[in-house]
């Protein structure tokens, strides 16, 4: 209720959370949302114009747009609370939109027919409404209703208007925080500062994830360069368990209400509409990308003739050598599905090689990662170094992204054609594979540094048990036997390519306490550790008992 007089009132921004008016469309002057609303009047060109404060001013235009824009002009310089314009015929000159602006009187044109009665009824509905405490509410279902009718699929539509009702900047961006569009609103926030500000605002989200007993997770404060306090919200945009992004929205002064919060999920709900549109076609693409790629990975081709051909409908040049890798997840904190997994995967993977190369493959295989790039060097040696520091990179560039992710990447030998990128697939998923078993996790193999391993693939497991158990199985069953960790002790030696301080290093020992050691274990081996070929033998011995004992 109006204090001073008794009468029904709320702000401009309350009536505008119901039905009719909350399909206006805010022209200019919203930072005045707050005004007090009391009363209603029409408004026409020969209409007296006195005592308009605290008064939502309806305009119907007439022919005459000079006319118009007088009747609006005097109403702002009236003091009305907010002025309506119905079917407003041309656009309003900027003079007019810098005055509402300076005024801070919200101006607001509404296209459908609307009359006094009809705004005087919401007024009335929007003060019981929150008599009752029930504004919110009746806000939102009222806004799902206008989502689930909505025919317009525009996403900077969608950010433009939500930063004009918030007045202030807000930004969309993809399940890994990259910016996929933007909406800035003021001078706080610049556009060069918005991709370091929004990177922040990841891996402290990614914090809030990992520890559920945080409060206020989807809520929190950064600073812009300068040191100015910016207040963020998030709005997952998500269907089930299928994520699809991040609403963004960056205030500064105070925070959002709750009409501005309710604005703010409903503007979700579009972008996530328009996003699950976005991605079936999407999908409808991509089976008939996938549908090459197999092709390629198995040589599925009459010639390279028509490999080539094939390549450029999509838009690669198969022409050109190219070198393949695998990516594939170690493991991952997060409860997450891996469809949505590798997606995430790909997208931190898409923006890292768009800054390498002008054009590569990427694809989701059998739950892993496949890159297929463009070498640019001309002999194999370089080409492994190259490839070597560029996965490097990537995997770092991952790690970043995507804190709680841990990657391994297998690499396939380097070859001319394009015929023979099949060949360089088995060899990655090799790499990848045996990897595991000579490095740790997070490693980075290539098919070349597999050595004598890469043989071992195609012996049958029962002919690699009586191997390993044949050289080891008496330090196996003096760990048993004792509890001691020998076999771990020998395996990590020969990981550590016989380095005595690597090796203690890594098992938290002494030098002199590892030496004794080994020299237990060549007593209970019967073997002397001085000879190259006991030495060979039983460092593939230790590398076999790793692949048994996953069962590769």
């Amino acid at each position: 209720m109006d204090e001073r007089e008794g009468k029904p009132c709320c702000t401009v921004q309350e009536l505008l959370a119901i039905e009719p008016l909350n399909k206006s469309v805010i022209a200019a002057g919203w930072l005045g949302k707050q005004r007090k609303i009391s009363k209603v009047v029409e408004m026409r060109a020969t209409s007296n114009i006195a005592g308009l404060e605290d008064t939502l001013v309806i305009v119907y235009p007439d022919e005459k747009v000079s006319a118009c824009e007088s009747v609006i002009e005097l109403c702002l310089r009236s003091s009305a609370a907010a002025i309506l314009i119905v079917n407003p015929k041309q656009i309003l000159s900027q003079r007019l939109l810098d005055a509402a602006e300076t005024y801070q009187i919200p101006l607001l044109f509404h296209y459908q027919p609307i009359d006094e009665t009809d705004v005087v009824f919401s007024l009335e509905l929007v003060v019981k409404l929150k008599d009752k405490d029930k504004l919110i509410d009746f806000a939102e279902n009222s806004g799902l209703h206008q989502v689930t009718t909505i025919l317009q699929t525009d996403l900077p539509t969608f950010l433009k208007g939500l930063s004009t009702y918030l007045q202030t900047t807000v930004a969309l961006v993809n399940s890994v925080f990259q910016i996929a569009d933007y909406c800035i609103k003021g001078e706080k926030i610049k556009e060069d500062e918005l991709s370091k500000i929004t990177k922040r605002i990841c891996r402290q989200y990614h914090q809030h994830e990992l520890n559920p007993n945080l409060q206020n997770r989807y809520r929190g404060d950064v600073c812009t360069e300068v040191g100015e306090l910016i207040h963020y919200y998030i709005n997952k945009l998500q269907i089930g368990d299928r994520m699809f992004g991040f609403l963004l929205v960056f205030k500064t002064g105070d925070h959002l209400n709750g009409l501005d919060l309710c604005r703010m999920r409903q503007t979700g709900l579009l972008c996530t509409k328009e996003l699950m549109n976005q991605n079936n076609i999407k999908k409808i693409e991509m089976k008939y990308k996938d549908q090459f790629i197999y092709d390629l990975l198995y040589n599925n081709f009459e010639n390279e003739k028509v490999l080539v051909q094939r390549g450029q409908y999509w838009g690669w040049n198969l022409r050109v050598p190219q070198q393949l890798f695998i990516i594939e997840p170690d493991d991952y904190k997060r409860q997450i599905n891996k469809e949505q997994l590798l997606e995430e995967l790909i997208l931190v993977a898409q923006s890292f090689l768009k800054g390498k190369f002008q054009q590569f493959i990427i694809a989701e295989q059998q739950e892993q990662v496949l890159v297929i790039v463009p070498v640019i060097a001309e002999d194999a040696k370089t080409c492994r170094k190259n490839i070597k520091n560029i996965t490097t990179l990537l995997q770092e560039n991952i790690r970043e992204a995507l804190p709680d992710l841990g990657v391994s990447i297998g690499i396939g030998k380097f070859y001319s054609t394009g015929a023979d990128l099949c060949r360089s697939y088995q060899e990655a998923k090799q790499a990848l594979e045996l990897g595991r078993f000579i490095r740790d996790k997070g490693h980075i193999t290539h098919f070349e540094d597999l050595g004598i391993i890469r043989l071992l693939a195609h012996i049958s497991m029962e002919q690699l048990d009586d191997f390993y158990k044949e050289y080891l199985q008496a330090v196996i069953d003096y760990d048993g036997k004792n509890n001691t960790n020998f076999l771990e002790i020998l395996q990590t030696y020969f990981g550590m390519n016989g380095d005595f301080n690597l090796t203690a290093e890594k098992l938290f020992m002494h030098p002199n306490t590892l030496r004794n050691r080994l020299k237990k274990i060549e007593e209970i081996l019967d073997t002397d550790f001085q000879q190259m070929e006991n030495l060979l033998t039983l460092s593939v011995a230790c590398k076999i008992s790793k692949i048994c004992k996953t069962g590769l």
